[in-house]
């Protein structure tokens, strides 16, 4: 089936920087796909409703060069749903242990991150940190294996809101 792209391109200002940055889109025909600088968001299968995606951890304001942040947008022109790009789709978990910088928000960047990349959380569980007041380790086990292209790009997005990553292991669940 063919599909339209929405291409756009926009320098952001260095005063954002440190900043949430979001893009809104405000009624798309369904099963649109978005990307943001080749970081794929997800898919929205539902149309000409109002969606956001918080887009801060793939933008770079004020970088030069005539780099260019920018968002593609892919429709289809039928109604046939777009095939999600599930590089880390398994039957396979990982468990990963982590833990935040202690910032307002950090650990909803990080569930973002996780989530960003198409890898559900099946459980995620703190204990706190003996040496450090309010600091906490996050175990999670995700849905899908992390030593894929996908989960090589999500644990390198994730190191920016964490201060420390330790994948535990990859395992196959019973059934």
């Amino acid at each position: 089936s063919l599909e339209h792209k929405i291409r756009y391109k926009q320098d952001l200002p260095e005063d954002i920087a440190g900043k949430r940055v979001r893009v809104t889109f405000g009624g798309v025909y369904k099963n649109a796909a978005v990307w943001i600088n080749s970081n794929y968001l997800g898919r929205r299968p539902y149309g000409y409703s109002t969606f956001t995606h918080d887009i801060s951890a793939f933008v770079r304001p004020g970088e030069k060069e005539g780099r260019k942040d920018g968002a593609t947008v892919t429709l289809p022109e039928k109604e046939t749903a777009i095939e999600e790009p599930k590089d880390n789709a398994s039957s396979e978990n990982t468990i990963l242990i982590f833990t935040i910088k202690h910032v307002a928000g950090s650990l909803a960047k990080a569930v973002t991150i996780i989530g960003m990349y198409d890898f559900n959380m099946r459980v995620i569980r703190s204990r706190p940190v003996k040496e450090k007041n309010w600091q906490y380790y996050f175990y999670t086990e995700l849905e899908g294996r992390v030593d894929t292209e996908d989960g090589k790009n999500m644990l390198k997005l994730l190191r920016t809101a964490c201060e420390l990553i330790k994948v535990v292991g990859i395992y196959r669940p019973l059934k």
